[in-house]
């Protein structure tokens, strides 16, 4: 579940792309910090080569503020 935008504090903004084009609307998380977690969706997508782009760090898009992940889960059942 994403969070709603203009939530900036502890925040992580990702963008989904393929061959350098955005896919979907951006994400907004701020519940992944503190040992929590955050999930996104983004179904209905064709089989292509797709990859997660961190757009902004506490709501600011500089090279100013790092982020370690832990783990990035992919659910294909949908696609079953």
């Amino acid at each position: 579940m994403t969070e709603p935008p203009g939530v900036v504090g502890e925040s992580v903004d990702i963008q989904l792309y393929s061959a350098g084009i955005k896919i979907g609307p951006l994400k907004h998380f701020t519940k992944c910090f503190r040992a929590s977690s955050s999930t996104a969706t983004w179904t209905g997508l064709p089989k292509s080569i797709y990859y997660f782009k961190i757009e902004k760090i506490h709501g600011k898009s500089s090279t100013i503020y790092a982020m370690d992940v832990d783990q990035v889960s992919v659910d294909t059942t949908q696609a079953d």
